[in-house]
């Protein structure tokens, strides 16, 4: 149990304020005191009044702070002079009474000059940071062949560690790529399979439009035929009708040759009329029907 672990305001010392140190306690206030502070304040003011304003009057100190003080671990006074102990609170007194490191106050031992030359001084070699205490320097106890040993050790525990260090960054950088290559894989996938739908997109649009094509062809030759026909059925009646028409003629000749001569000329003139009107007509269907594929051609290739 360390300083830091009891009540401050019981431990304390409330004249000194540091650890009670044979404690003594106020029988009217309950406050407690080092047995050497109260004494000695109560010598100083040639009063017997308490800090906290009341009568002093001594009694033994409570049984709960000795118990806790008995806990304390303290470590002793002469540490500066190169005593590492840490002993009890109950048996602190005892131990700085028979230190070693005791005389070395009393002669005002120069600290500087102990710790330079004494033998269970902790020492740290500045080439393997070994720690040893000074007299096994003295009986070879840290050699130079040691000392060499010591620092092949930590080089090699310390390449160990950079290895195992590395290869477990170059596991972790070889699993990211993977991963990485493993995504872009699955995004090649996917994109391949968005060009096949859309290639097969295209091919079906473009058998379409040849059928499309090769339908219209059809309708286009199918047109030019009815329209060749309907002409042609239109001439033989209008060469039918003429060669009706010249049969009456001639036989109406010989009766009146200027009246047949006259209706002759109006026959030939509407003939030629119906005949260019037929055939203009034809042709501005012919002409719409070349446009149209023309057209359907230009589509065809943009798409």
């Amino acid at each position: 149990m360390s300083q830091d672990d009891i009540n401050k305001d019981v431990a304390l010392c409330s004249i000194c304020h540091h650890l009670l140190w044979k404690p003594v306690t106020c029988n009217i206030c309950k406050n407690s005191f080092c047995y050497q502070c109260i004494h000695q304040r109560v010598n100083d003011e040639q009063t017997n009044s308490c800090p906290f304003g009341c009568e002093y009057e001594e009694q033994q100190c409570s049984s709960v702070i000795l118990a806790s003080l008995s806990k304390l671990q303290i470590e002793c006074s002469y540490k500066s002079y190169g005593c590492s102990a840490i002993v009890s609170y109950d048996i602190l007194e005892d131990h700085e009474q028979n230190c070693d490191y005791r005389q070395y106050q009393k002669q005002h031992y120069d600290v500087q000059q102990h710790l330079q030359e004494c033998a269970e001084i902790v020492l740290k070699c500045q080439e393997c940071s070994t720690l040893y205490q000074r007299e096994d320097m003295k009986q070879q106890q840290h050699t130079k062949i040691q000392c060499l040993r010591q620092q092949m050790l930590s080089m090699q525990n310390i390449m160990e560690q950079t290895a195992k260090l590395q290869q477990a960054t170059f596991s972790s950088i070889l699993q990211k790529q993977q991963q990485q290559l493993n995504a872009i894989d699955e995004n090649l996938k996917v994109q391949h399979n968005l060009s096949e739908q859309k290639l097969n997109f295209v091919v079906d649009k473009q058998q379409q439009l040849q059928t499309r094509g090769d339908n219209t062809d059809q309708k286009i030759d199918t047109i030019i035929l009815k329209q060749q026909q309907q002409v042609k059925l239109l001439y033989d009646t209008i060469e039918q009708g003429l060669k009706t028409q010249q049969d009456s003629t001639e036989q109406k000749i010989s009766t009146n040759s200027d009246k047949q001569q006259q209706q002759l000329h109006a026959i030939e003139s509407k003939f030629d009329e119906t005949i260019s009107g037929g055939i203009q007509n034809l042709k501005e269907q012919m002409n719409g029907m070349r446009n149209y594929r023309i057209l359907f051609l230009c589509l065809e290739k943009r798409m």
